[in-house]
């Protein structure tokens, strides 16, 4: 969260606990100063209506008053230190706790967070708690004490069976109700589901619930019996007549308020804002205050009369000169005193303190003190929490700087190896990238590639092929000239061998011939014998030939010849 925010909603709660106070002030200088009051809307006569916002301070100032206080966030506690006063408070911040020595004094507490509980081992004390978390307990087994507790959690509940104490208890869930059988015992309840209701009917007992949903009302006739209730919806009033009995209510709704006429009752409110608290001197009173709004406390001087009211808007109440009765009417406020006689004011009767500090009560004063001492303590915790801001700021500039400074040193080192790593991978990655292009556009390319080969190839071969074919049939034609020209030579050659031989037989036959005739017949007979010879003649032996000795001859023949008859 940054201190801007937290600047802004501290002083937004500094003015919602500052607007009700300064609102209750000019309240009471008005009405302690003898400045006639507002006018009544429902009789047209000067006075406030029952539920008017804000309500009369005067007679707080009588001595042995119990006091008890339920705000949502603090209590000043002043004229706490009365004798015999009993003290209650419900704070949803903190407790200032003083005060809470005195003798007889009881004392009431309902904190969110913690509990002090100093002061509650004195004798004859009531103590009433209420926290969020946890009760200690301590002091509780003290005679005659009065016990009240509003846990959300759990409920300790020692020190219950003390003879003549009153127990109020508020508990979210249920309530075992030990030791609610005592003599003289008040006791009081707030739980969420039901209300057991065992031991209401003692003597003396004073009862308080606080239900959301019903209240059986059972026990509320006893003699001498406070009856305090809180509901939800309505409050049915049932034995509210009871002598000398302190009624509560605490109701979201209506109150039906029949019964108030008790002599010496004891009047509690509870303010979930503020409560003013002036004439908290009373004289053996206890009050109590639990109200939504504010409460100004006014009636509060009655002798031995102890009033307690709980209402979610405004309490409006008159006085108890003595064990009187108050009875709230739509525009009038009656009062009576038990000792005189019935006596009936209106609301225009001019309300006067009984001490004056420069021409105003005390009470002003102390809530003045009270306000001024607030707004020291919330800027001394604003300057605090801002000197902490600010360390909190260095702390964390220093942990960045700190860790920018390791994570720099850590990088220097490994970014050789970084480097490197990353070239590979660079690289690897670029091949494989580019092998896949290459592979994709030779798939693409197949064909084309194929038919230029063969295109650029092609005249080549043709040009080996046909020189090759030229070159053999060149050495074939030469090779068969060659041959060629050697078979007509030897066939000449035998030719004039045969014709060379027969010229010498034919030479060596001449000289045996005398002439032609003779030479005939000696052909004729030569050749009819020859012929015989022949016909007769055996299978010719090739072995019987002599071999033939071949003439060296010359060649005459060139290497590349043309194709031609052989001439003889």
């Amino acid at each position: 969260m940054l201190p801007n925010q937290i600047t802004c909603k501290l002083f937004s709660i500094l003015l919602l606990t500052s607007i009700p106070a300064t609102l209750a002030i000019p309240v009471v200088l008005a009405s302690d100063s003898g400045i006639p009051g507002p006018v009544n809307p429902y009789t047209g006569k000067p006075g406030r209506p029952p539920n008017f916002p804000d309500s009369d301070t005067d007679g707080d100032r009588s001595n042995g008053g119990s006091q008890s206080r339920q705000n949502n966030l603090n209590n000043a506690g002043g004229g706490d230190r009365n004798n015999g006063g009993s003290q209650s408070r419900q704070n949803n911040l903190n407790n200032a706790g003083d005060g809470d020595r005195t003798n007889g004094s009881s004392q009431s507490r309902q904190n969110n967070l913690n509990n002090a509980g100093d002061g509650d081992r004195t004798n004859g004390s009531s103590q009433s708690r209420q926290n969020n978390l946890n009760n200690a307990g301590d002091g509780d087994r003290t005679n005659g004490s009065s016990q009240s507790r509003q846990n959300n959690l759990n409920n300790a509940g020692d020190g219950d069976r003390t003879n003549g104490s009153s127990q109020s208890r508020q508990n979210n869930l249920n309530n075992a109700g030990v030791g609610d059988r005592n003599n003289g015992g008040s006791q009081s309840r707030q739980e969420r589901l039901n209300n057991a209701g065992d031991g209401d009917r003692n003597n003396g007992g004073s009862q308080s619930r606080q239900e959301r949903l019903n209240n059986a009302g059972d026990g509320d006739r006893n003699n001498g019996g406070s009856q305090s209730r809180q509901y939800n919806l309505n409050n049915a009033g049932d034995g509210d007549r009871n002598n000398g009995g302190s009624q509560s209510r605490q109701e979201r709704l209506n109150n039906a308020g029949d019964g108030d006429r008790t002599n010496g009752s004891s009047q509690s409110r509870q303010n979930n804002l503020n409560n003013a608290g002036d004439g908290d001197r009373n004289n053996g009173g206890s009050q109590s205050r639990q109200e939504r709004l504010n409460n100004a406390g006014d009636g509060d001087n009655g002798d031995g009369n102890s009033q307690s009211r709980q209402n979610n808007v405004n309490t409006f109440t008159g006085r108890n000169s003595g064990n009187g009765k108050s009875k709230f009417g739509l525009g009038k406020l009656k009062t009576s005193d038990s000792g005189d006689g019935k006596v009936e004011q209106d609301q225009d009767n001019k309300i006067k303190s009984d001490a004056l500090v420069f021409g105003q009560p005390l009470s002003s004063w102390l809530w003045i003190l009270l306000f001024v001492g607030l707004l020291a303590l919330l800027l001394l915790w604003l300057l605090k929490m801002s000197k902490q801001i600010q360390k909190i700021q260095q702390i964390q500039t220093e942990f960045d700087q700190r860790l920018d400074s390791l994570v720099n040193e850590k990088v220097t080192h490994q970014m050789e190896e970084m480097r490197n790593l990353m070239l590979q991978q660079l690289l690897i990655e670029i091949d494989q990238r580019i092998d896949s292009i290459v592979n994709l556009k030779i798939a693409e390319q197949t064909q084309n590639v194929k038919h230029l080969v063969i295109q650029q190839v092609q005249p080549e071969i043709d040009q080996r092929l046909n020189f090759v074919v030229n070159q053999s049939t060149e050495n074939f034609y030469a090779h068969l000239g060659q041959f060629e020209n050697q078979m007509y030579l030897r066939i000449n050659q035998g030719d004039t061998q045969l014709h060379n031989w027969t010229l010498e037989q034919l030479v060596s036959l001449q000289n045996c011939l005398t002439d032609r005739q003779v030479l005939v017949e000696l052909s004729k007979s030569f050749a009819g014998k020859l012929r015989t010879n022949l016909e007769n003649a055996p299978c010719v032996q090739p072995s019987k030939f002599t071999p033939w000795n071949r003439l060296p001859v010359a060649s005459q023949v060139s290497p590349i010849l043309e194709m031609r008859s052989p001439e003889i």
